[in-house]
This record gives structure tokens, sequence and C-alpha cells, in this order.
């Protein structure tokens, strides 16, 4: 179910960027998650002013393996979505209600900004 999964998630990410969690779970709900070791290097700090133009990015998120769907309108967590015309990027963590903007300076090469979007289509 997508919906657990992107619970889980939320949870997992929750357990290593804050100090105010506990959670109390069944084996099932965290199964398949393994080490958190593991959990933490297939990890990648995305903010704005990191380094990278959209090709790293791309690359980066395929190695986690994250999917490209054939258009925005197909967009779901776990993917992520170049777009060259306008340096931008939508991705959508897992833990992530909807997805991320992301925008790239051409200039700097690095990340300009990050907006929240309310939905998958958001321009």
């Amino acid at each position: 179910n997508d919906e657990i999964d992107s619970l889980r998630h939320r949870a997992t990410r929750a357990l290593f960027t804050r100090d105010d969690v506990v959670i109390v779970a069944s084996v099932s709900c965290i199964y398949g998650l393994g080490l958190p070791s593991d959990y933490l290097e297939a990890a990648q700090n995305i903010q704005v002013g990191s380094h990278g133009d959209i090709n790293f990015y791309k690359s980066v998120l395929e190695k986690m393996l994250y999917d490209t769907p054939e258009n925005m309108f197909d967009l779901k967590r776990g993917n992520f979505l170049p777009n060259y015309q306008n340096n931008t990027m939508k991705i959508w963590p897992p833990y992530e209600t909807f997805p991320l903007e992301v925008c790239f300076d051409f200039k700097t090469g690095k990340i300009s900004k990050i907006i929240k979007t309310l939905s998958a289509q958001d321009e």
C-alpha cells in the first residue's frame, strides 16, 4: 500500500532527523528497512546552495532507485522528473505528501530554490 510505505519512510526519516521521536509499530511495519547505516548512506541531502546541476541530481536519484515517469501526470512517490527547459526538477520523496520542485542556477551551478508544491502538476 502506497500510504503505508509513505508512513514507514516518514517514520524512519523522523528517527534520523529529530530527537523527540519514539515509534511504536509491529514488526511487519518496519520489515525491510535494512540497517540504519545503509539507510543513511542511501540518503542525499538536497538543500539551497548545494552544488550540482540537473544532470548530477538525475544521476544521484537514479542510483537511489527513483524512477522517471513519462510525464508529470504520472509523477508519484519515489519519482523525479527533470525539466531541462526551465532548469528545474520535480522530486517526490517517499515520505512527502507532495513533490518538491528544485530550481537550479545556471551561473553558480547550485540549487537556488526548493519549493513545496501542492500537487504533482503544479508549475
